[in-house]
C-alpha cells in the first residue's frame, strides 16, 4: 500500500462520522438494488407458480397430432417433459342429480407431471382401464364412488338437431333440452383416486370432467392427441421450435401457454418487448440515478474537505494520478464495506418482509401459492456489478477534480468558495423584504457553490426519483387495468327459449329477487353490417381487408329494460326520447379499447353521425335472410353494464336499442317466417352474490323446460383485483424504497453540509450574530433551498414522467395524467425534511465552543 493510500485511510479513521454516513449510503444503495432485483424476481416466481397451479406446468400444446407424429414431439432434444392426452369420449353419468350436467368427459394422460392435477386420495391411474374422479363432481353431482370401485359408463355422440340439420355436440356446449345422445358402447373403469381439478371443471359444460391413463407404448397411430411439452431452456427460440416440431409431427393446432411464458419473460410480441425492456430501464435509471447521486455527494463533500490535505501532497510532489486514485481508493474501502453488507441487508430485509406478509397475502387475497424470497444467480451477480458501476460513477467526478487540486488552489480554497462579487450578488429586494439575515444565507448558499450545486442535484434527483417513481406504479397500475377488462356485473343468467311467454314470466322472477342491488334485461340480435369504404374509420381500414370495396362488420343488436336504458342514455348524455321513437333506433357504441396481443388502444369503428343508418342483414339459414337498417340516434363511447371493458376484434359494431325498437326487427323475422329462439339475459349488481345465485337456482327449477345458464363473475373478479393489489403492494413498495432514499440523500447531503460549516458558523457568532439572527438565516436557507430545488425538480419530473408515459402508451393508450397527490406530498416532505434536518444539525453544532471551532482544520 502506498503513502497516498495509508493517508486516505488516516484520514477516513479520523472523520469516522463522515465515513460513516457515506458508507450507510452505499449500503442503502446496494440493499436498494438487491432489494429491487429479488422484488421482480420473487414476484414473477409466485405468478409463474400461481399459473402452473391454474394451468399445468407446459410451455407448448399440439393439438390433433396423429399418433404417429406423437414421437417427433415427445423425443426431440429440446423438450424437457412431455404429457400425451387422448379423449375417451362422453359417456352417461349413472345417477347425477344435476339436471344440466348428466355426463361423464373421459380425458386420458399418460402422465400427470405437468398437468394441473392435484392428487387428494389415491393414486393416478397407470393405464386405460383406471380412472381418477374430481372432487368437484362428488360435491355437485349427487354421485358417490369410492377408491376401489368398478364403474362402467355407457358411451356415446351428443347432438342436436336444428332446421332438420344435426350438429354434433362436444364437452365445450352446454346442456340443450331436447339434445340427442346416441350410444356408442360401454367402458368399465376402476377408480383409483380422487383429484382436485378445478381449473378442468367447468360448471357450464355437459360434462364432469375424469382422467384415465395411457399405457406405455399404447399410442396408437390413426388416434388424434394432444401433446403439451415443457422445454429445457426458456426462450424465444420456444416459439421458433414449436413452430418446426407442429410441421413434423402434422399437428393440427398450435398453442401456448402465454401467461406462464409471459411471466417468465418471453413473450414473441416484440412491440411489447420493447415496451417491457424500455420500463426495466427506467426503473434501472432511477434506482442507478438515485444511488449515483447519494454516493457522489458523499464523495464530493468528502474532497471538499480533503481538497487541503490534498493540495500539501501535491506540494511534496504527489502526482495527479496520485491524487485521482486516492479518491478512487476510497471508493474501492468503502464498496469492499458496504457491498457484502448491502447485498446481506437487502436479502435479509426482503426475506423477513416476505415471510411477514406471505400468509396475510394467501388469506386476504385467497393466492394459493407462497411469496418466496427468490435470489437469482443473475440477479445476485448484477447487483454487484450495479453497485461497483455506481461506486465508480460516483467516485469519477470527484477523482477527476481531485486531480486538478494544486497547492495554492487547494489553501486558498478557490474551487470550494468563489468570492467573486457577480457570483454571490442578490437582489436589493431580498434585504428589503427577508432582512439581513435572509441575504447573508442566500449569499452563503451562492458562495459555497460546489457544496450549494450538491446540495441543490441532490434534492432535485429526490424529487424527480420520487415523482417519477409514484408516477410509473400509477401508469403500471393504469396498464393493469387495461389488461384486465373489467366486468361491471357480479352475476348473469342467460335464458333461452322458444316459449316467449314462458321466457317473460322467467325473466321477470329474476328481477324479483331479495339479494339484488341493480338488474339489466338485455335481449340481443345478431347480423351483418357491409358498409363503404367512405363509412369505416382509419382504424377499421388498417386492420380489415374490404371486399369489393366495402367492409362486412358483425352487429350485435341489444335491448335494454326502460329503467336501465333511461338510466344509460342519461350517464351517457343522450336524449332518451330520440331511441324510444317509431322503428328501430339505437346509440353506436363507436369508441372503445381494442386489445391486441398485449397491446392496447383507444379506437373508433365508424365515420357517422345521429340520423345516419346502418344497414343490417339478419341471415336466418343458408336461404333465408332479412334485410333490415338502424337509424343511429347518437354516438358513444359510454360502454353499458354488461359489456366487457376491451373488445379484442375491431370488426364487430354494438348499437344499443329500446325493447320496442328491437320488437320491431323481431316481428319482421316472424312476418317473413323465420321461427324465433329467444335469448334474453339478467345482469345483476349485488352485495350477495352466493345468496343471488341461490335465490336463482331456486327459481330455475320452477322452469325445467327453459335453457339457462348460470354466471357468477364474483370469483374472477376476486382474482383480478387480488392480482391488483399484489401488483400495487410492490408497486408502493418500490415508491417506499425510493422515498427512503430520497430522504437519505437529502438528510445525509444537508446535515453533512451543516456540519462542513461549523467554523463559518463559528465565525459568524464570533461577530456578534444574535441566536435569533441565525436561526432566521437558517430557516430562510431551508426556504431557499426548497424552493430552488422545486423550480428545477418539478419541471424536470414532468418530462420524465412524459417520456415514462410515452413509453408504456406504445402498449396501453391511456390518457396522460400527472400524479398530484405525490406532487403534493413532495413538495411539503421538501420544506419538512430540509427544515427538519437544518434545524437538527444545526442544534446539534450550537453546543461547540466557538474558538474550538474555528481552531479545527479538520470538521
Amino acid at each position: 500500500m502506498n503513502i497516498v493510500n495509508k493517508l486516505t485511510l488516516k484520514y477516513m479513521k479520523k472523520n469516522k462520522s463522515r465515513t460513516l454516513v457515506t458508507i450507510i449510503g452505499v449500503i442503502i444503495s446496494v440493499a436498494m438494488i438487491a432489494a429491487s432485483s429479488t422484488i421482480g424476481a420473487s414476484l414473477m416466481d409466485m405468478l409463474q407458480r400461481s399459473i402452473i397451479a391454474q394451468t399445468g406446468n407446459w410451455h407448448s400444446v399440439w393439438d390433433e397430432v396423429p399418433g404417429s407424429g406423437v414421437d417427433k414431439i415427445t423425443g426431440d432434444p429440446n423438450v424437457k417433459k412431455s404429457l400425451i392426452s387422448h379423449t375417451a369420449g362422453i359417456g352417461e353419468l349413472p345417477g347425477s342429480k344435476n339436471s344440466q350436467r348428466p355426463y361423464i368427459y373421459i380425458l386420458e394422460y399418460n402422465s400427470f407431471d405437468l398437468s394441473a392435477i392435484a392428487l387428494k386420495e389415491g393414486r393416478f391411474p397407470r393405464n386405460e382401464n383406471e380412472l381418477v374422479i374430481t372432487t368437484q363432481m362428488l360435491d355437485t353431482s349427487g354421485v358417490t364412488y369410492l377408491i376401489g370401485d368398478k364403474v362402467t359408463f355407457t358411451m356415446g355422440d351428443r347432438s342436436i338437431v336444428e332446421n332438420k340439420v344435426k350438429t354434433p355436440l362436444d364437452n365445450t356446449f352446454s346442456f340443450t333440452k331436447g339434445e340427442d345422445f346416441t350410444k356408442t358402447g360401454e367402458r368399465e373403469y376402476t377408480i383409483t383416486g380422487i383429484v382436485d381439478a378445478e381449473s378442468r371443471e367447468n360448471s357450464s359444460r355437459a360434462g364432469y370432467v375424469a382422467f384415465s391413463g395411457i399405457s406405455e407404448n399404447n399410442v396408437k397411430n390413426e388416434e388424434a392427441y394432444t401433446v403439451y411439452a415443457g422445454f429445457n431452456k426458456l426462450n424465444k427460440k420456444i416459439y421458433d421450435i414449436s413452430e418446426k416440431l407442429k410441421k413434423e409431427s402434422n399437428a393440427g393446432k398450435l398453442n401456448y401457454n402465454s401467461e406462464l411464458l409471459f411471466y417468465a419473460g418471453i413473450t414473441d410480441d416484440n412491440e411489447f418487448n420493447t415496451t417491457l425492456t424500455v420500463a426495466i430501464g427506467i426503473v434501472g435509471s432511477i434506482i442507478l440515478l438515485g444511488s449515483v447521486s447519494l454516493i457522489y455527494n458523499a464523495f464530493a463533500i468528502s474532497l471538499s474537505e480533503r481538497s487541503r490535505t490534498l493540495g500539501m501532497l501535491a506540494s511534496v510532489g504527489a502526482t495527479k494520478r496520485q491524487k485521482r486514485n486516492s479518491v478512487f481508493f476510497e471508493g474501492f474501502v468503502i464498496g469492499c464495506i458496504s457491498i457484502p453488507i448491502g447485498l446481506i441487508s437487502g436479502y435479509l430485509g426482503i426475506g423477513i418482509t416476505f415471510f411477514i406478509i406471505s400468509p396475510i397475502m394467501q388469506n386476504l387475497f385467497n393466492v394459493t401459492v407462497p411469496l418466496k424470497l427468490v435470489i437469482s444467480p443473475y440477479g445476485f451477480i448484477g447487483a454487484i456489478l450495479f453497485s461497483v458501476l455506481l461506486l465508480f460513477i460516483s467516485a469519477w467526478f470527484p477523482a477527476k477534480r481531485a486531480s486538478k487540486i494544486t497547492p495554492i488552489d487547494a489553501i486558498r480554497q478557490t474551487q470550494d468558495i468563489s468570492i467573486k462579487r457577480k457570483a454571490v450578488k442578490t437582489s436589493k429586494l431580498s434585504r428589503i423584504i427577508f432582512g439581513f439575515e435572509a441575504e447573508l444565507g442566500l449569499k452563503n448558499l451562492k458562495r459555497n457553490k460546489h457544496r450549494y450545486y450538491a446540495t441543490l442535484f441532490s434534492m432535485i434527483i429526490s424529487i424527480v426519483l420520487f415523482l417519477t417513481a409514484s408516477a410509473f406504479s400509477e401508469f403500471l397500475k393504469e396498464s393493469f387495468i387495461m389488461a384486465n377488462a373489467p366486468i361491471n356485473y357480479d352475476v348473469s343468467v342467460s335464458v333461452y327459449g322458444e316459449d316467449m311467454d314462458k321466457v317473460n314470466r322467467y325473466v321477470n322472477d329474476l328481477t324479483h329477487l331479495d339479494h339484488i342491488n341493480t338488474s339489466v334485461v338485455t335481449e340481443s340480435v345478431s347480423g351483418t353490417a357491409v358498409l363503404n369504404e367512405s363509412v369505416v374509420s382509419n382504424d377499421i381500414k388498417s386492420r380489415m381487408e374490404p371486399e369489393d370495396g366495402k367492409y362486412s362488420l358483425d352487429v350485435q343488436i341489444i335491448s335494454m329494460d326502460d329503467i336501465s336504458l333511461r338510466q344509460y342514455a342519461k350517464e351517457a348524455g343522450i336524449d332518451e326520447d330520440k331511441i324510444k321513437s317509431e322503428g328501430m333506433k339505437g346509440i353506436l357504441i363507436n369508441t372503445f379499447n381494442l386489445k391486441e396481443k398485449h397491446e392496447f388502444t383507444t379506437v373508433s369503428q365508424l365515420r357517422i353521425k345521429p340520423g345516419d343508418a346502418i344497414p343490417l342483414t339478419y341471415y336466418y339459414d343458408e336461404v333465408k335472410k332479412l334485410e333490415s337498417q338502424v337509424e343511429i340516434s347518437a354516438v358513444t363511447d359510454k360502454i353499458p353494464m354488461m359489456l366487457y371493458g376491451y373488445q379484442e376484434y375491431i370488426g364487430n359494431l354494438t348499437i344499443l336499442v329500446s325493447k320496442q325498437g328491437l320488437q320491431s326487427f323481431l316481428n319482421q323475422m316472424e312476418q317473413s317466417g323465420m321461427k324465433l329462439y329467444r335469448n334474453l339475459s339478467v345482469y345483476y349488481i349485488t352485495d350477495k352474490a352466493s345468496e343471488l345465485e341461490k335465490e336463482i337456482e331456486a327459481v330455475k327449477k320452477n322452469y325445467p323446460d327453459l335453457d339457462s345458464y348460470i354466471f357468477n363473475v364474483i370469483t374472477q373478479r376476486q382474482k383480478q383485483e387480488r392480482l391488483s393489489l399484489i401488483f400495487s403492494v410492490f408497486l408502493y413498495g418500490f415508491v417506499i424504497l425510493i422515498a427512503t432514499v430520497c430522504t437519505a440523500n437529502i438528510i445525509n447531503t444537508i446535515s453533512t453540509g451543516i456540519n462542513m460549516r461549523k467554523r463559518e458558523f463559528a465565525m459568524l457568532k464570533s461577530y456578534g450574530i444574535t441566536p435569533a439572527g441565525f436561526q432566521k438565516m437558517i430557516r430562510y436557507e431551508s426556504i431557499f433551498y426548497g424552493i430552488k430545488a422545486l423550480l428545477y425538480g418539478l419541471p424536470a419530473s414532468f418530462a420524465v414522467i412524459f417520456l415514462v408515459y410515452k413509453t408504456l402508451s406504445r402498449n396501453f393508450d391511456f390518457i396522460f395524467f400527472l400524479p398530484w397527490l405525490n406532487i403534493i406530498i413532495a413538495i411539503v416532505s421538501v420544506f419538512l425534511i430540509i427544515g427538519f434536518t437544518m434545524v437538527y444539525a444545526v442544534k446539534k453544532t450550537s453546543k461547540d465552543n466557538i474558538i474550538d471551532v474555528l481552531k479545527n482544520e479538520n470538521l
